[in-house]
């Protein structure tokens, strides 16, 4: 039997900040392949990070309504600095780095599925969804694509056995 692939969520968020290059380059040195979430900017920029909004102080903002550019100039306070889906495939173009991709929507998952091909690096991604409806969507554009139906959160038993 083959044993399991691990993946480093969001990186190695324990070591370091999530979603972030120090984090997905501890995960790698610890031989995990990496786990994000993608998102697309307004200038659609594809962005390494969890949460399509998030609230600073007393502002709000929505990730789909910002550019690239606004993104980073935004001060978070741990003052993480949100790298590009490109800035990730580039810095880990010479390593054999598995990913796993949760998307936000089928857009996100059709542009990290072209991004993976301009890197030829298909075969070492994969894209998780709880929406079959998305996944189909993506095995339209893509049939070689790896995908996994990921299952809602409040499931009681899986391969029950009386």
């Amino acid at each position: 039997m083959k044993k399991p692939f691990v993946f480093g969520h969001r990186g190695a968020m324990g070591y370091e900040i999530e979603n972030t290059m120090p984090s997905f380059e501890k995960a790698v040195q610890m031989n995990a392949g990496i786990e994000t979430d993608v998102q697309l900017t307004k200038d659609n920029k594809l962005i390494c990070f969890h949460d399509p909004y998030f609230q600073l102080t007393n502002n709000s903002y929505i990730v789909k309504d910002l550019t690239l550019e606004e993104l980073r100039y935004i001060k978070f306070k741990d003052n993480r600095i949100i790298p590009t889906l490109d800035d990730v495939f580039q810095n880990f173009r010479s390593k054999n780095v598995r990913y796993s991709f949760d998307i936000a929507k089928a857009d996100v998952g059709i542009g990290v599925i072209n991004l993976a091909k301009q890197y030829i690096i298909l075969d070492k991604i994969e894209i998780t969804d709880l929406r079959m409806r998305v996944l189909r969507r993506l095995r339209k554009h893509d049939k070689d694509v790896k995908l996994v139906h990921t299952l809602p959160f409040n499931i009681l038993r899986i391969n029950h056995k009386k």
